[in-house]
């Protein structure tokens, strides 16, 4: 789930690189249901030689004592405007899941739309906004999700994040995450480190997050 931070425009000045490609992954350690979670996340863009087309992959895993569930995506990502404040983009491609206790697994696609803003003077004291809403389908499931990322670099060496995640099942329970970061930048690489909570109903899911971002 560190991944919007990356959607920041890769032209724009508060975007924490601005490479032609990046990695994200990050471990997340914590409790959902009362039982304890490992939750292994790993984002990666890879630019195309093609214009403004680029790979987007992601796994995700999560490791209890009951079992293992694997989310596993792959889109092609087009940027309809990349510029010095705004940035736009659209995804597309298919996606692979499998939980033990759910009807919607196995194979299906994603649509996701992206848009960034950033502001402030330069790479020091700016920050930038991004919202992202997909929709995926798969055997008869559909999933709306709507991500936003708010981030402020308070100088070259810093980022701080604060974002959320929602998901609204067509069958199923209702999920909204809040994630409270920062980000400390070397030359090529960033730690990262956080806290998430689960802010609807009684099961707060709570998690300490850890990441590496990389370019």
């Amino acid at each position: 789930m560190a991944a919007l931070a990356a959607f920041a425009p890769a032209s724009a000045r508060a975007s924490p690189w601005p490479s032609s490609g990046q990695a994200i992954s990050s471990v997340g350690i914590g409790e959902a249901a009362g039982v304890e979670t490992i939750d292994l996340d790993d984002w990666r863009e890879t630019r195309s030689p093609i214009g403004r087309l680029s790979l987007v992959t992601h796994t995700f895993t999560r490791l209890t004592p009951v079992g293992v569930e694997t989310e596993i995506s792959a889109a092609s990502k087009l940027q309809i405007r990349s510029g010095p404040r705004w940035a736009a983009a659209l995804e597309a491609g298919p996606t692979w899941v499998d939980r033990a206790d759910s009807p919607c697994r196995g194979l299906g696609g994603e649509i996701r739309v992206g848009v960034g803003r950033s502001f402030g003077p330069g790479a020091a004291k700016s920050g930038y906004a991004a919202v992202e809403v997909a929709h995926s389908q798969r055997a008869g499931c559909a999933e709306l999700k709507a991500d936003v990322s708010v981030g402020y670099r308070s100088d070259e060496k810093w980022l701080f994040l604060a974002q959320s995640f929602a998901r609204r099942p067509v069958h199923g329970i209702e999920a909204l995450k809040v994630q409270i970061s920062a980000v400390r930048f070397g030359a090529r690489r960033a730690v990262q480190v956080g806290v998430r909570v689960r802010t609807d109903g009684d099961d707060r899911e709570p998690a300490l997050v850890i990441g590496l971002w990389r370019r």
